[in-house]
């Protein structure tokens, strides 16, 4: 090769080399979210619900927008729909910090959801109701914390993450910038039912990775 043009070749390469990674996109996965109908979610009125609880007493409580789920009315929700009406009250608080987030200018999250992304969340977003969760507080990984060959990732893009103690859904709702640091953060909910028993819930966390090479971490848990 010409020297002219092995010069012009390493420029090239150095120049691709230089290229900025694109910006995350920023994303809600409104599939993961029961009777929302909305396609799109980029402001508070597109959370438009269709959903129906059995109320105590009899007759319907029905949402038509995440405006109505309020504390009071989904205390007339029958108890035995209690946990999906917890479940419908965590959507609509993702829903509405989702509108708030931004675009992140850049990652250092796993690029695609997978085993290994799964695996790589801290261990403490293993549902705190259980004592498997115990065990698995401080650092140590989800993979650490329960074994990777017990971590799948379906078809429906929906992880699940068998213990010894329980069966939990892992559904990666949004990806956005929620802290306004610029980078990208997850926001997660996640769906367990013990394996023993009857418990079971909803919970909804926030992670990301602050800086190269470091774990992920939780930033923010919804309260209970």
């Amino acid at each position: 090769m010409h020297a002219s043009r092995w010069w012009a070749a390493w420029g090239l390469a150095l120049a691709g080399a230089c290229v900025a990674a694109p910006a995350p996109e920023r994303m809600f996965q409104v599939r993961h979210v029961a009777g929302l109908t909305a396609t799109v979610v980029e402001h508070d009125d597109d959370a438009t619900l269709d959903i129906d609880f059995d109320r105590i007493g009899g007759g319907l409580a029905r949402f038509t927008h995440c405006r109505e789920v309020r504390a009071e009315r989904l205390a007339q929700v029958q108890p035995s729909q209690a946990t999906l009406a917890r479940m419908l009250q965590l959507n609509c608080q993702a829903l509405h910090r989702y509108v708030s987030s931004r675009p992140a200018h850049r990652s250092l999250l796993p690029g695609r959801w997978s085993v290994a992304a799964v695996g790589s969340l801290p261990g403490p977003t293993l549902p705190r109701l259980v004592p498997a969760a115990a065990a698995s507080a401080g650092t140590e990984t989800l993979s650490h914390a329960v074994g990777r060959r017990r971590i799948s990732v379906g078809a429906d893009g929906v992880a699940r993450v068998r213990s010894a103690e329980l069966l939990a859904l892992y559904h990666l709702l949004a990806r956005a910038d929620f802290d306004a640091d610029g980078l990208e953060d997850w926001l997660l909910r996640i769906d367990w039912a013990a394996l023993h028993g009857d418990a079971r819930g909803s919970e909804l966390v926030l992670v990301s990775r602050v800086r190269r090479g470091a774990p992920v971490q939780v930033l923010w848990r919804a309260e209970p």
